[in-house]
């Protein structure tokens, strides 16, 4: 009986005030549905009250349909934009700078050296020379005073490996033959073939050729100067090509030498 009361009641006030409701609970949701219908009413006047109830119901399928856009415009974002197709790709890569080798040690292909490395990289090829050791030089200053000077340590590997059954050839221009003939009795006395170069033109070729197969080629003379103080630059290389052509152009210098 009283809740039957009660909802006439509240069906009567609720009527009677003009809201925009138009269904109404018992009880105590009753109760607090109209506290905050007056409480509105309080604050908003009942024109605001009915208002904020019409702007409310109109907006919201406009809130769907943006909440509704909103969403597919995420989807095409992720399935077009956000989600980018990626593509590997595996290659071999074969280094330019790859590695030669000399019976027991490794020199890197085409490897420059400058200035005081040239001695210690050359005095190494040339101990481990198979076959034969070609030698092509402005000047070779060989000085029997200095026991360190490092072109002594250069021509001392030549007999060295001379001795051992390594063809060894020496080639110089006459200018070492004329300012520095030391060098051409401490060679012939090791027993090494040597010749000398003597046309009007210079030669003034640095040129080591290892094996036929590797040469080293550069500014630096066999001097204590050229070794040790100036500043020199010289290539190892053991490309085929490149290897063919020095032999070929020792070789031809070779024939048209004169032997001493």
């Amino acid at each position: 009986m009283w809740l039957k009361s009660a909802s006439a009641r509240a069906h009567h006030d609720f009527r009677s005030s003009g809201s925009l409701h138009r269904s109404v609970s018992i009880g105590s949701y009753t109760q607090r549905f109209y506290c905050l219908d007056y409480s509105f009413r309080d604050l908003f006047g009942d024109i605001g009250v009915k208002s904020l109830y019409y702007f409310v119901k109109k907006s919201i399928p406009l809130y769907i349909a943006i909440l509704l856009l909103f969403i597919t415009g995420c989807a095409i974002y992720v399935i077009t934009i956000g989600i980018k197709p990626t593509l590997t790709v595996t290659r071999t890569v074969t280094p330019i700078a790859s590695s030669i080798q000399i019976v027991s040690i490794t020199i890197p292909f085409d490897r420059v050296v400058i200035k005081r490395d040239y001695v210690s990289t050359v005095m190494k090829l040339i101990e481990h020379a198979n076959s034969s050791v070609y030698v092509a030089m402005f000047l070779i200053k060989y000085d029997p005073r200095d026991p360190v000077d490092p072109v002594n340590e250069l021509l001392d590997r030549l007999c060295s490996v001379y001795r051992r059954g390594v063809e060894v050839r020496v080639l110089v221009d006459d200018k070492t033959y004329s300012v520095y003939p030391q060098t051409i009795e401490y060679l012939k006395s090791c027993g090494i073939k040597i010749k000398i170069w003597s046309f009007r033109e210079d030669l003034h070729a640095k040129i080591l050729i290892i094996d036929r197969k590797y040469v080293v080629i550069g500014s630096h003379n066999w001097t204590e100067s050229g070794l040790w103080w100036n500043i020199e630059v010289s290539i190892i290389s053991s490309n085929p090509d490149t290897v063919e052509k020095i032999v070929k152009l020792f070789e031809d210098l070779w024939r048209k030498a004169v032997e001493v």
